[in-house]
């Protein structure tokens, strides 16, 4: 398999609350499949406003929730790599603000200045006046629309007199906004051999972005017309330069990093006075990456480096990235400037590497592959593990898993009963409502499981589930030198109860099944908790006694499968059905395990109050293993368990 790389990334978005967003990522090779993260976190097909299809990503109906970055991620057997963000924000148009003074005065063959403070919008504003009952939407030979909202008269005549308004139009929203009062302009004979700058009246500072047009604005007034020149940093702006003069002002349309530095408007008259304004500008540039990774091939136990040079203004940040997962510093991996050192290399660190240059303005990556050499060959490692999932009776399900390995691993499923195959002799039946309804009783044919798999990657589809689905999957990745598994669980729930599947973090029972045997137990996981569960809860549980109470629902764990410290997790949840009553507190077990040899530490519990929905677990061990177990206790006595393992950084 070639390793992927994104031929298109998605790019940020303006829309208005309730309207639609589409974003498009397409990768190659052919093998590389696509999925999105949103605000860091992975978004499945289920959402009720955002529809995913390939590269594809439709926000149906835009609402505060899903405002944020958005990023494809692509993967294949390789490895893993993740787009730049792109922000999908909501278009807005502000109001305007009082006005301090409501008229103006201008000398008749000079020029006029109409001030506006432009409402905040996203995106920027179209400014527009409206004078003497008229609109201006564009510049004129003698109405100047400057780039800031202001207005300025090139010269003034006694019909320019009147009422002027200034305006903001959204072109998203196509909200238009006007000033409530606006301004009265009043023109007068002129009095004296006095000039003023009229805008700016102070300094200003300006920091643009490289390659972006830009005008330093400058209006003077006074008859005659006083002359105008502009110095940088002192010195007058050669002829030829990247500036061209617009009237008083000065303009470019392509800003350079070299044009940075002080700019003054310099007015004086015949008797030699002069007045002047200053701009400080300082131009910005987007991050990029003057040189960047490199693809590298190394023995297992070697020490590789990755380097990225990263430029901009203000000076970028550089974040790496493993498989589309933040590095984390450790003993092995180290960050340094704009360097990365993997010493030791394990078959866990081959895959794809990023480097992300961020610098608030601008992004760019850099990609690098990593493997080991070829007569080495390794065990398989499972670069994207299937996700445990929540469905209602009669949904499709669909159950991915990558894996990377020397050779090429090949890629089985097994559920409760073994092998998973596509052959219909060897396959469950469906029996749910859709072919109920649809198909006389015994000749339902179709095969319910369906694989599709190409080199180190496979799918597992799952039409009409039914409760006879639910259960542990195990993806197992096979080669010459191993095997690796990696585990999801299914839930079904009735179709009468919940008609939308959702996403849930859910046990891995097989795991934990085995270990309670191991430690003797026959009675399952509720007999190692403090508290007994009621017996008229155990008899009846799932279903409601006569009082219509029962125990609660196990408890739905929300937080990720890793941590982003090597000592601590937030251990979150939400509480499942509270079976009648109120819930009234959780017991939450935990212990580090060790995947190497089959050891166990001793558990950890803590009760926490039913009111809450979330534990900081404190003092663990880096890059290790850990299990927790948890129930909600009502009343009526405790549930059943839900289940979690999460590995430290």
């Amino acid at each position: 398999d070639l390793a992927p790389y994104f031929t298109s990334e998605p790019l940020s978005a303006v829309q208005k609350l309730g309207g639609p967003v589409v974003l498009h990522c397409s990768a190659k090779p052919v093998t590389t499949r696509i999925s999105w993260l949103h605000n860091g976190k992975k978004l499945d097909g289920n959402l009720e406003h955002i529809k995913i299809h390939q590269g594809t990503l439709t926000i149906l109906s835009l609402n505060s929730s899903l405002l944020g970055y958005y990023q494809c991620l692509a993967n294949n057997s390789i490895g893993a790599i993740v787009s730049g963000p792109a922000t999908v924000s909501a278009a807005v148009l502000g109001d305007f603000g009082s006005s301090t003074k409501h008229v103006i005065t201008a000398e008749e063959k000079s020029a006029g200045f109409i001030g506006c403070r432009v409402p905040e919008s996203n995106p920027k504003a179209e400014v527009r006046y409206k004078i003497r009952g008229k609109w201006l939407k564009h510049s004129t030979e003698n109405y100047l629309i400057l780039p800031s909202g202001n207005l300025q008269i090139l010269n003034v005549s006694l019909e320019d007199k009147g009422s002027y308004k200034c305006a903001a139009y959204n072109p998203v929203t196509h909200q238009l906004k006007v000033e409530p009062i606006g301004r009265k302009l009043l023109v007068s004979r002129p009095s004296s051999d006095d000039f003023h700058i009229l805008h700016p009246t102070h300094s200003q500072a300006l920091a643009v972005l490289s390659r972006s047009p830009v005008t330093l604005e400058c209006v003077v007034s006074g008859v005659p017309a006083p002359q105008v020149y502009w110095l940088k940093d002192g010195q007058d702006i050669a002829p030829g330069s990247n500036w061209r003069r617009l009237y008083s002002h000065l303009a470019t349309d392509s800003i350079d990093p070299a044009d940075s530095g002080n700019y003054s408007c310099m007015a004086g008259n015949k008797s030699g006075d002069v007045k002047y304004v200053t701009y400080m500008v300082n131009v910005l540039e987007h991050a990029s990456i003057s040189k960047g990774l490199q693809d590298q091939i190394t023995s297992l136990g070697a020490t590789v480096h990755f380097t990225c040079d990263v430029r901009g203004n203000p000076a970028p940040n550089c974040t790496w990235f493993h498989n589309a997962q933040p590095i984390h510093p450790s003993a092995r991996h180290l960050t340094a400037g704009n360097g990365l050192k993997i010493s030791g290399v394990t078959v866990e660190d081959v895959g794809m590497y990023q480097c992300v240059a961020d610098n608030g303005i601008g992004f760019m990556h850099s990609t690098g592959r990593l493997e080991i050499e070829n007569d080495s060959g390794f065990k398989p490692v499972i670069i994207t593990a299937p996700v445990s999932a929540k469905v209602a009776d009669g949904d499709f399900v669909t159950l991915s898993c990558n894996a990377s390995g020397l050779p090429v691993p090949v890629i089985r499923w097994y559920d409760s009963h073994g092998l998973i195959t596509s052959h219909p002799s060897q396959v469950l039946r469906s029996k749910s409502r859709k072919s109920q309804l649809s198909r006389p009783e015994g000749l339902n044919l179709e095969p319910v499981y369906f694989i599709m798999s190409q080199a180190g990657a496979s799918s597992l589809h799952i039409q009409d589930v039914t409760q006879e689905h639910a259960g542990k999957y195990i993806c197992e990745a096979t080669n010459e030198h191993g095997t690796t598994q990696a585990e999801a669980s299914l839930m079904v729930v009735p179709f009468e109860t919940n008609t939308k599947a959702e996403t849930a973090t859910l046990p891995d029972a097989a795991q934990n099944d085995e270990r309670n045997k191991r430690d003797g137990s026959e009675t399952g996981l509720l007999s190692s908790f403090p508290v007994k569960v009621h017996p008229s809860a155990v008899e009846s549980a799932p279903e409601k006694n006569a009082s219509g109470i029962s125990v609660p629902d196990a408890p739905i764990i929300l937080s990720p499968p890793q941590t982003h410290t090597p000592d601590t997790y937030n251990l979150v949840w939400r509480a499942g059905k509270d079976g009648g009553l109120p819930i009234n507190a959780y017991f939450v077990k935990y212990r580090k395990l060790d995947d190497g040899v089959g050891m166990v530490g001793s558990w950890h519990t803590v009760r926490v109050p039913g009111s809450e929905n979330e534990l900081h677990l404190a003092e663990l061990e880096p890059s290790s293993l850990y299990e927790v177990l948890m129930v909600a206790r009502n009343a009526a006595g405790e549930g059943q368990p839900a289940m979690l393992t999460f590995r430290t950084s």
